[in-house]
């Protein structure tokens, strides 16, 4: 059982499928993630304290190595 040559001729015209957790976050859903893991709470905690799916909160706490990427102050709006 091999691949036919029909199922070889249609793989570059199909999209990539997403991950479903590389949600993208707002500035608050972030903010509110990173504020409550700083009060010494578990990663799944905070990410259900700032509405987001534990898979992505855990994710993003890996990607940034378990820091806050951003300044956690308030934005100028300038």
């Amino acid at each position: 059982m091999g691949i036919h040559r029909q199922q070889k001729a249609t793989w570059p015209m199909r999209d990539k499928l997403r991950s479903p957790g590389a949600a993208w976050l707002s500035r608050e859903h972030r903010v509110r993630f990173w504020e409550t893991r700083g009060r010494d709470l578990s990663t799944d905690d905070a990410a259900s304290a700032a509405n987001v799916a534990s898979a992505v909160g855990a994710r993003r706490f890996r990607q940034c190595g378990g820091m806050s990427p951003f300044a956690m102050s308030p934005l100028s709006w300038r």
